[in-house]
């Protein structure tokens, strides 16, 4: 049972991804194997532009004319057919002769049926801009105005996904649709969030720690709830540029959308894939990136790697963290305390102990260091803490939002998450609602509370 983060929140670079409840019981997923940016699928429509019907007879054959796969069992007349709705074309004698092939004006564009329109699995998640709320005990839906459009029922619901929400239920998790409407039947003892139209669902096993379960067997549900890889990993990861981490026999390897093993399991980690690129651990001595085919193409021996993203990847060397881009090159030297992933061109990075700032791919310090905390940019927008409240920022450093909060975490499609309180709990992979004592609601991006606070 183990959460991931948002695709808009701080992967630190080591950081397990957890995500919990105020019960102590987690938002079930299947491993700790690290989420990158979710990959959206894209609608591909079917248009028929048209149909262009050419008949060539031979003199001794006889040939079965199909026109939209729709054959006529009775073979096609030997002499030239007349078009539709057309005078017959006389063959010229010299191409006749020539060729011996009766050459036919094509027949005018018939007008094409309706074509039912192919929706993939992965379709819909750009427009699905809901957001979990509590109600008392109870977990509902809003909408970016704040308008209450899934009524609170569920023990607890989690953000859409690709069109898709995990809710839990009497301690069990399922999946609903925007409408509210149960997609994946409430029945699975864990489950993850979906990616390239496929859900990791757990069966059996027993809580263990850090909102893992043990023993438990893993597979994967498309959006239908079909099962569609019967659970049998002992881990399962979400897909990305159809592969997926899963682990088998103690070690992780990579499967396709078939649930077929395509990178054999014989690594201690691996992360999804990002870029074309997974970063997996090694005997847990060092980090290597392989392929989609599971080749290793480069080695790093006594110095850690993150995975990419936006181009980039962190590395540790002897005097701290920098970048490295896709060609392994280093282009911000080692020299960081820590540091966050390259969002919107900027990272996040603190030269010592609470001091943050943000560099860009050129090395430069466009923000200079003077926040006590500091994520990524997302939606335009970054989190940063100066004193012992937090606001956001806009890229040129500005206040956007004036540190009010407690805490607040990263826009996503246009609201964010500001929380007040003393205590405020979170899990290893990020914020729950749940446990913040003292208030919590969601802001626009003027600052506005558009749903909440609530206690």
């Amino acid at each position: 049972m183990i959460g991931q983060l948002s695709p808009h929140q701080c992967r630190r670079f080591d950081q397990l991804r957890h995500q919990t409840d105020g019960t102590g019981e987690r938002l079930v997923q299947p491993n700790p194997i690290g989420r990158t940016p979710g990959v959206r699928g894209l609608c591909r429509f079917v248009s028929v532009s048209s149909l262009l019907l050419v008949i060539l007879a031979l003199a001794a054959c006889e040939v079965d004319v199909t026109i939209n796969g729709q054959g006529d069992d009775e073979p096609a007349p030997t002499a030239t057919p007349e078009p539709v709705g057309a005078e017959p074309t006389a063959i010229p004698e010299d191409v006749a002769e020539a060729t011996a092939i009766p050459t036919l004006e094509p027949t005018p564009e018939p007008t094409p049926e309706p074509q039912p329109t192919a929706t993939p699995e992965i379709a819909e998640p750009e427009s699905v801009q809901l957001y979990p709320i509590r109600d008392g005990d109870r977990w509902g839906y809003i909408d970016r105005d704040g308008a209450v459009v899934i009524e609170p029922q569920w023990d607890r619901a989690f953000e859409f996904n690709e069109g898709r929400a995990i809710v839990r239920q009497d301690g069990l998790f399922g999946a609903i649709d925007p409408d509210g409407n149960v997609a994946v039947e409430v029945m699975y003892d864990g489950m993850a969030p979906f990616s390239e139209g496929l859900a990791p669902i757990g069966v059996g096993g027993e809580p263990g720690h850090h909102g893992t379960l043990i023993d438990a067997d893993w597979g994967y549900v498309d959006r239908n709830g079909n099962v569609v890889i019967e659970p049998q990993f002992e881990l399962a990861g979400e897909f990305s540029e159809d592969r997926a981490p899963v682990g088998v026999g103690g070690l992780v390897g990579f499967i396709d959308q078939s649930g077929e093993i395509v990178i054999e399991p014989e690594y201690e980690w691996a992360d999804p894939f990002s870029e074309g690129i997974s970063r997996a651990v090694v005997d847990n001595q060092y980090d290597v990136y392989i392929d989609r085919d599971g080749e290793i193409v480069k080695e790093w021996g006594d110095q850690r790697v993150s995975g990419f993203t936006d181009g980039y990847a962190s590395i540790m060397g002897a005097d701290g963290f920098g970048f490295i881009n896709r060609d392994f090159e280093i282009v911000i030297e080692p020299r960081f305390l820590i540091v966050r992933h390259f969002s919107d061109g900027l990272a996040a990075v603190a030269p010592e102990e609470g001091v943050w700032g943000y560099v860009n791919e050129n090395d430069e310090m466009v923000i200079e260091p003077r926040f006590n905390e500091a994520e990524p940019f997302s939606d335009g927008f970054a989190a940063v803490r100066t004193g012992d409240k937090m606001g956001f920022i806009d890229e040129d450093g500005a206040w956007r939002i004036q540190p009010d909060f407690d805490r607040v975490f990263p826009f996503e499609d246009g609201l964010a998450i500001g929380a007040f309180g003393e205590e405020i709990r979170f899990a290893a992979g990020g914020f729950d609602p749940l446990e913040v004592y003292g208030g919590w609601g969601y802001i626009d991006t003027n600052g506005d509370f558009v749903w909440g606070p609530i206690d």
